[in-house]
This record gives structure tokens, sequence and C-alpha cells, in this order.
């Protein structure tokens, strides 16, 4: 399969070289490899579908976790004395 991909892209870089008038380069198995897993449309929609699951778990998470807030007495408080303040005069 590699052999397949390999002659593919070297078919490909041989294209474009001579349409641009680049040299042409022989690629190793692991740049293949790379090449193709960088490439590949099915890896990269199933690297957004783990994240899009991760992201959609942790806001099912969230329903379960503590929401920390405040009480805000002391805001109700500054606040009351002033309005007793402001009846006083």
């Amino acid at each position: 399969m590699c052999l397949a991909l390999a002659a593919t892209l070297t078919g490909i870089a041989a294209a474009e070289s001579a349409a641009s008038g680049a040299f042409e380069r022989k690629l190793t198995l692991a740049e293949c490899i790379l090449l193709a897993v960088q490439n590949n449309r099915d890896l990269a929609a199933g690297r957004l579908d783990r994240i899009e699951q991760r992201l959609s778990l942790e806001d099912a998470e969230d329903e379960f976790r503590p929401d920390p807030s405040f009480d805000g007495s002391v805001e109700s408080d500054s606040r009351a004395s002033a309005l007793s303040r402001e009846e006083a005069f």
C-alpha cells in the first residue's frame, strides 16, 4: 500500500516539478507515512470528532459540578445601609 502511495506521491511530485521546474526528490518510508497521515481527511475528521466528544463530555459534566456563587450579603448590607442613610436625611 505504501508503495502505491509513494508511487502516487512521486508521480504527483514529478508532475509538479515538471510544471514548476523544481527538482525531483525520492521519499523515504517515514516521509511517505508522515505525508499520508498528515493529508488523510478521515484521520483529521476522527481527530475533530474526538475533540467534539471531549467538549460535549465536559459540558455534560458541568451539569453535576457545583456552581460557586457569592452570597452578595456584603453588597446587600452596604446598599441597605446606604439606603437607610438616605432615608435618615
